[in-house]
Formats: C-alpha cells, structure tokens, sequence
C-alpha cells in the first residue's frame, strides 16, 4: 500500500483540527464527530476482543471477593443491620455496573453512549468497594466489626484493570477520578485519631489514578494523532476522488459544494475571496474530469464502431458493452521472487517439467500440449507448479495436501466445454505470468498480488456452462435469477471457487491472518469480475487515460486496475499468440457458440451475433474481433507496461493474425462452416472446418465435447 509522508507543510490550524489538550476533543465539532465515528469502525482484532473478556472476568471476580468477604462475617454481632442495606443497595449496584460494563465494551454503535456505560460502571463498581470497606460500615452501622480486607488493593486493581475499557474516556475518568479520591478521603479521616494511614492510603490511591490517567491521556492522544494522519491523507490525495469520475452522487455534491461557495463569494472578506475564488476552480476541474471520464468511454465505443458493418457492431453490444449503462448514457511494496527449482524432476514428469519451465518466459506457452502430456490434467498441475514457483506454498505454510486436493476438485468443476474448460483455464494464467515476468509488475507485486493472481485465473471460468450472459438472462436462467442479472457468471465463479475453499479438505487459506484473507478475497473477486465482457469498455475507458509506473502501483487502486486490465488481455490472449495457437481456439470458441445458437433456434429465439454456424462467416467474426476488442485492449496494455516484448510478441502477433484471416477472407468472403460440410468450398482456405484444427487441439475438442 502507498505510504504517504507526513506533510510539514500543513499544521493543525490549517486544517480546522485544533485540540482541547485539556479535554482531549477537537474544537471543531465536525472534526469531533468525524473521530467518534472513526473510533467506533475501528476494526477490532482478536486481541481486544480477548482483553474485553478478561476484563468482565476479572471485575465481576473483584466484586464478588468482596462481596463475599463482608458476607462472611455476618456471623458476628453488628453485621446483621447492614443486611438490609448491602442487599437493597450494594448487590444492585454491582449487577448493574457488570451490566454497564458489558454493554458499554461489546457496544458496536453509539460511542458517546458506550463511553458513559463504562466510565459508569467503574464509577459503580469503586463506591461499591468504598461502601463495603469494614471502616465504612462501621461509620455508616455502629458495631460492625472489623475485616482484614481493605478496599484499597480493590480499588487500584479496579484502575488498571478498567485501563483498556475507559480508552478514549479521558475527560470523564478524570472527573469520575476526583470524586473518587475525595469520597475515599473523607471517609479515611473520619473518626481516626492517627493521620499517617489515611494520608498514606490516599497518596497510594492518588498515584494508581493519577498512572491510569495519564495512560488513558497517552493511548487517546495516539488515536488522535492516527485519526488527524489519515484526514492528512485524504487531504494529499485528491485522485482518489478522480478515481470514482463516473460517480454521480459524487458529482452532485460537488456541484452544490460549487454553489454555495458561489453565494458567499460576494459577502466574503477580501483576504478570502482569492482562495474560495480558488477553490471554485479547482472543483469545477474535478467535475469536468469526471464527464470526460464518461465521455471518453463513450467516444471508445463509438470510435470503434463508427466505421463497422451492422453485425459486427451488434456483436460487440451483445457482448462486449455493459448494455443498460450504455442506454443510460446514450440517454506496502514488497518484491515477489520466483524460485527455480533444480529438482522438477520430483515433482513432475520429466517430460512436463521441460514444458512447465517455459511458463512466464514463452509467450507462445501451448497448453494444449501441457494437457496431452499430463493426461487432461493441465489446470491441476500449472497451479501446483506455479504455487511452487513462486515459494507462496512455503510462504503461507499451505499444507500441500490441501493444495493437491482444492486444485484437483478446482480443475473437476469445469464442465465440458470446448472453449470455456480447464485447458483455458490454465492458459490464460500463463499469458497473465508472462506479462508481470517482462514488466515492471514483477518488481511491483507482493507475495499475497500473486497468490490472489494465480487463484483467480486458474477459477476464472470455473462452472461456465458454455453461455453468454445475454443468453442466460435472455433465457431467465437460475443463475441469471440468482445474481440479479449482473456479472451473472462472473459472481458464480466465484461463487464456486470461495465454497471449495470453504470445505475442509481444501482450505488451503486457513494459514492466512484474517487481514491477508480479506485482501485476498477482494482481490480475488474483483479480478474474476473484471473479465466481464459487458464492461470492457468501461475498463479500456479508465485504463487508457491513466499512466502507470512502478510509483503509482504503490496505490492499491493503481494495481487493481492493472490486474483487471491483466486477466482481460489474457482472457482473450491466444488472439496475440502464434497463428497456429489462435486458429486453435478461434474454432473452439465458434464451436461452442455455434451450440448456443443451434439452443437459441431450438427455443425460438433470436440467434445472437455469429452464433449461427448456418451464416456465419468465422473469418469475417474473427477479423471484427481482432480488429475491435484485442487489438486496442493489447494497445492499450502495451502503453502502459511499456515493455518491448509485448510491442513485439503481442501487439503485432495480433496484427499478423489480421492479415491471416484478411487473406482468408478475401480468398472466399462467402463461405460459411455449413458451405465447409456440405463439401462445397472443399479447399477453400476462407473457412477452417473444425477438422482442420492439429492433433492436440482436436483432443481437447474431443475431451469436451
């Protein structure tokens, strides 16, 4: 996460957050209530929790020694006429301080209210000591005996113990303090014909509070001083509100944030009028920056498909664009090291350690192989190796037992198909490692970025069924009726991975501490999200105008914008790979939206765009694909990482693999799959039958099918 420097140049009066250092309280009252609200989401950690255990414990325990010290003696003569009063008053007050003290420490709203009901209940509690203290009884009842048991070691037990409870209790602990000290003195020199004890208990008890106040003062001043860094924060990073541009609400505030300084512009003072003056300007740049952020997703699209023919346009609405949006709109750095181990051999076959060693180094990875040669286990063992490559086993002291069966139980969920399997699976990891091992991201990625990489590419897809979103919501699919008609597949996915990792055999993530494990799901999720077809503009949209640099990953917002823009160049990566490997999965991914649209004819419903192996021209989708999704997506990755070996291996892969299809196409432009089987383009290089595809692929096809 970024590390924001303290600011020397901003002081506490610039910034509205002066302190009352004698009642510890801002004097602004917005600022105050800005840090109650902030103690109050504290996140609170498995050791506070334990400490507000002990706390309980430990009072009710004191109370109840007490308690029962003075319930012992009611055998001797005198105690007997207190009973009313210990049983009428004293037991009450103690229930009701344990309860205040319960209720006030397990309070998760209402911090003013939380605050009073401990500094209450130790108010309670120490009277209660106070009045049970045999001296005391024998003032208040005459003949009451005497008890070996002073309130005094009660009293300061009380101080410390209620020490971490009273945290940010400061002003009323010091007053609930003096009552205290005054109450117990006047009870001390009453009736005592020698003054050493008293003054000497009294210093003792005035030391123990005076220690407990000034740690309450120390640990409220650092909550102060940790609030007062974090609005610092906010202050030096105004981007973070560029960030959300699209982000109306936020732009409706400002706008009215704009008038009103508009109105008391003319009755301000001079000195004054230059900054409003000022500031007016700088939100008025804020919220232009916001519509261009909208406008320029907007232009993407229509530049895209402004010169397009009419199915290619509808194909990329259909899929490629967040349709409901676009009707709306229209209306801490740590380096990862990868660990090269010499003794493969042990953990795989000879045969695949040669292939696995080319991952993150050969761009042109063929996991189709990868899957001959590990007998259809592509998914299972990529991930192990890759796991292994880069130490996160040994890192996260994942049991490696686990890690076999929540990869082998992974790779199992995919269903048949002959695209959307475990075999893409795999691939697109390897595409996603090449392009952090050739940029700055692998100096840029800590051990949990990889982690959350590897799982969320290798469960990308994991459950799909072979169909569009607009299919499934088309259709009132369950899924589709299950996630509300948003990001349908993408939430099932994960859906599905979280589950294995639930189950106990499979928990591989249970080493994790509970903040690595909420980083890790976030990321994980957002990642899986991304690949999303309906927001690809979205994403292209906010990608190609910002500048990325080992600097700017430091931001957590920065890194998942460039993970997102990772899994989607991958998610369609064999569109940049060698034209052998890309005509593979071209047919793989035609076949299996030919079996949706033949589904769509049988229901009767509208085919969608090239889902119709009857009219469909593959070379012709292809180069509109190309042309309009992979190559400006890998255009705009390349400025970004600015690596050579993307330019060279990627950008005009993609653009050698245009003028295959072009080649293609213009050879033949009117040949379909159907014209292919009924034999009447035979030899015709403008349509590749799926029998066309080399011996490796074709066992894939045959394995899903």
């Amino acid at each position: 996460m970024k590390v924001i420097p303290y600011p020397t140049s901003v002081t506490v009066e610039n910034m509205n957050m002066k302190i009352n250092y004698f009642t510890l309280g801002f004097l602004n009252q917005k600022i105050n209530e800005d840090y109650i609200k902030y103690i109050v989401k504290k996140p609170k950690t498995n050791c506070d929790r334990y400490i507000k255990t002990i706390i309980q414990v430990f009072h009710c325990m004191i109370l109840l020694v007490y308690t029962g010290n003075y319930l012992s003696k009611l055998d001797q003569e005198g105690f007997s006429d207190s009973l009313i009063f210990q049983f009428a008053f004293i037991i009450p007050v103690i229930i009701i301080a344990q309860y205040m003290l319960y209720i006030g420490i397990n309070a998760n709203k209402g911090y003013h209210k939380s605050s009073y009901y401990v500094t209450f209940s130790y108010l309670c509690s120490s009277v209660t000591l106070i009045l049970n203290d045999s001296f005391t009884q024998n003032l208040i009842f005459k003949n009451s005996g005497e008890s070996n048991l002073s309130c005094l070691p009660g009293l300061i037990l009380l101080s410390f113990i209620y020490l971490h409870a009273m945290a940010n209790c400061y002003f009323q602990l010091t007053l609930f303090n003096l009552v205290l000290i005054i109450l117990f003195g006047v009870l001390r020199f009453t009736n005592r014909t020698s003054i050493t004890l008293p003054i000497l208990e009294i210093l003792l008890l005035l030391f123990a509070h005076i220690a407990q106040i000034c740690l309450v003062y120390a640990f409220t001043l650092e909550n102060m001083q940790e609030f007062f860094t974090k609005k610092l924060r906010e202050e030096c990073e105004p981007e973070k509100l560029l960030d959300q541009g699209d982000n109306v609400v936020n732009n409706y505030k400002v706008n009215e944030c704009i008038e009103e300084l508009y109105n008391v512009l003319p009755t301000a003072q001079e000195n004054l009028k230059l900054p409003i003056e000022k500031t007016i300007g700088l939100l008025n740049n804020l919220t232009c920056d916001s519509r261009e952020r909208i406008i320029v997703e907007k232009s993407i699209f229509e530049e895209i498909s402004n010169n397009l023919d009419v199915e290619d346009k509808m194909y990329i609405e259909q899929s490629w664009c967040n349709n409901q949006t676009l009707k709306i709109r229209k209306t801490e750095k740590c380096t990862v090291k990868r660990f090269f181990d010499k003794n493969l051999d042990k953990y795989f076959e000879v045969d695949v350690a040669h292939i696995l060693k080319q991952v993150s180094v050969n761009w042109n990875f063929d996991t189709f192989d990868l899957n001959h040669k590990t007998g259809l286990k592509p998914l299972s063992t990529l991930g192990k190796y890759c796991l292994k490559l880069y130490n996160l086993i040994e890192t996260f002291n994942f049991l490696e037992c686990k890690v076999d069966k929540f990869l082998t139980k992974l790779e199992k969920s995919y269903k048949q198909n002959p695209y959307h399997n475990a075999v893409h699976g795999a691939d697109i990891l390897t595409s996603s490692l090449f392009f952090i091992n050739n940029s700055f991201l692998s100096a840029c990625l800590s051990e949990i970025d990889i982690l959350a990489v590897i799982i969320s590419h290798l469960a990308h897809d994991v459950g799909h069924p072979g169909f569009t979103n607009r299919f499934l919501v088309t259709f009132q699919d369950r899924l589709a009726l299950q996630y509300n008609d948003i990001s349908v597949l993408e939430s099932m996915h994960c859906s599905i991975l979280f589950s294995l990792l639930a189950e106990d055999d499979k928990s591989i993530l249970t080493t994790l501490d509970r903040d690595q494990y909420i980083l890790f799901r976030k990321m994980t999720i957002d990642i899986i999200l991304a690949t999303d077809m309906g927001k690809h503009f979205d994403l292209l949209g906010l990608f190609r105008i910002k500048n990325y640099s080992p600097k700017t990953m430091e931001s957590f917002e920065s890194k998942m914008e460039v993970l997102k823009m990772l899994i989607k160049t991958s998610d369609i990566g064999h569109a940049a790979k060698s034209n052998e490997i890309h005509t593979n999965w071209s047919m793989l991914i035609t076949e299996e939206f030919f079996k949706q649209g033949d589904l769509e004819k049988e229901r009767k419903k509208t085919v969608s765009m090239y889902c119709d192996r009857e009219t469909t021209i593959i070379a012709k989708s292809q180069i509109g694909f190309l042309k309009n999704i992979a190559l400006p997506l890998y255009e705009a990755l390349n400025r970004s990482l600015n690596s050579g070996k993307i330019e060279t291996m990627c950008v005009e892969q993609i653009k050698n693999n245009i003028s295959t299809w072009e080649y293609r196409f213009k050879n033949d432009a009117s040949r379909t799959l159907k014209d292919n089987q009924l034999g009447l383009i035979s030899k015709s290089p403008s349509t590749i039958s799926l029998m066309g595809i080399k011996s490796r692929s074709d066992a894939v096809l045959s394995k899903h099918k």
